[in-house]
This record gives C-alpha cells, sequence and structure tokens, in this order.
C-alpha cells in the first residue's frame, strides 16, 4: 500500500492495466481459468465487523485498494462478457521466509538484528496467513468452478505484539513494546474457503514463524 500511494500512475499501470493484460491473454489463449490476487485491504482496516466475511462493504481506502477492486471488477467484466472463469482470493497477511523488507515479519526481523526492537501499537491485530498455506489455496483455486470473491486468512487474530516477542526470544533481542488506543483489528471468515475450496490452513503462527525463522537462520 505504501509503495501505491508513493507512486499512483505506477500502481495503476501494474494492477490495472497489468490485470487487464492478463485477462486479455487468458481469453486469446483459450485458458480455462483465471486465479485473481486480492486482498484482505479491500473491506477497510479496520472493517466494519469481525470476522469479516466476502459480503462485507467494500472501500476504496487508498491507491492500493482502488486498484485491487478495479483488478477484481475486471475479472467480473471478462466474465460477464466472455465467459472467462475466474476466482479471486482476498489475501490476508500473508508471511514467511523471503518476504521483501516494508512488510511486518521482515522489518521485525531486521530491527532484532541491531539488537532491539521497539514497537508502538503492539495490540493491533492482523490475520496471519502462512505462504504454504496461501499456495495450496491458489492450486484448489485452480480447479473449482466457483466465481467470485474467497477470504485465504486462518479466522484467527494475533497482535503484533505477539509477532515481536517471539522474534526477539528468538534472536535474543531487546523488546519495548506499547499499546495504542486507536489500534485495529483483522480477522477473516473462512467458511467460504472451506466450503468451495476445501481449503483450511494447516500452519499454526507458532509453526510458521519457526519456520522463516529457520530459513532466515539458514
Amino acid at each position: 500500500p505504501r509503495d501505491c500511494d508513493t507512486n499512483p500512475s505506477r500502481a495503476f499501470d501494474v494492477n490495472v492495466n497489468g490485470t487487464h493484460q492478463v485477462l486479455k491473454m487468458a481469453l486469446e489463449s483459450g485458458a480455462r481459468k483465471v486465479v485473481f490476487s486480492s486482498s484482505a485491504h479491500v473491506y477497510s482496516i479496520p472493517p466494519l465487523y469481525f470476522p469479516s466475511d466476502e459480503l462485507h462493504p467494500l472501500r476504496l481506502n487508498n491507491t492500493y485498494t482502488t486498484t485491487k477492486l478495479l483488478g477484481e471488477q475486471l475479472c467480473e467484466l471478462y466474465w460477464t462478457n466472455h465467459g472467462l472463469n475466474y476466482t479471486t482470493l482476498r489475501l490476508y497477511n500473508a508471511y514467511g521466509s523471503g518476504q521483501a523488507l516494508g512488510y511486518f515479519i521482515p522489518d521485525m526481523i531486521a530491527k532484532a538484528k541491531t539488537g532491539r526492537i521497539s514497537l508502538a501499537g503492539g495490540n493491533t491485530t492482523k490475520d496471519w496467513v502462512f505462504v504454504e498455506d496461501v499456495a495450496d489455496a491458489f492450486v484448489k483455486a485452480l480447479t473449482t468452478p466457483f466465481v467470485g470473491a474467497i477470504n485465504i486468512g486462518t479466522g484467527i487474530e494475533t497482535e503484533l505484539a505477539t509477532i515481536a516477542k517471539a522474534i526477539c526470544n528468538a534472536t535474543k533481542a531487546g523488546c519495548s513494546i506499547t499499546s495504542s488506543p486507536g489500534a485495529t483489528r483483522m480477522q477473516a471468515d473462512i467458511g467460504r474457503a472451506q466450503g468451495v475450496l476445501g481449503w483450511t490452513p494447516t500452519t499454526t503462527i507458532e509453526e510458521g514463524l519457526d519456520a522463516t525463522f529457520n530459513l532466515v537462520k539458514a
């Protein structure tokens, strides 16, 4: 989101025009299915209710969410006008080894390497979903006939403080965490993913963080 707000023209070129080009190519090549990667940010942060299902009102909250919603609508347009099957996956907070700086967990690991993590707003919650579970959802989405949006999360809220403390413990870094009265929450309703895709995340936050730390150390 920060990159999109910094460079809106590139955001629209990549997320909107880029999505259009993929859909156009899929149609021309005879592809049977497109799986579009969207974001839980389309519900706004914080959303109106928890857990948030796919019927939650959508909001053009910033450049990022606007481009994601336009991408979703382009998929719907190609389905309505051309019969190109699609499924949209609205990802919650995916994480794992190899994730770039600018995301919370890599940034906290980088801070820990300096010897100390200082975090304000530790009571903010996210719904963290491990990258291998996300990949499994994409594989399952390729074969479902379902057309529309599906949440990909865990249905579990985890505070930023929990993540930061785990990183401090793993790296032996110092830790200073404070709460904020303006903390936000996120929590997915994954009932549709379970019912439509037969998908349920299998990696706990503890297991996912351990795997991430081990790969980082390696």
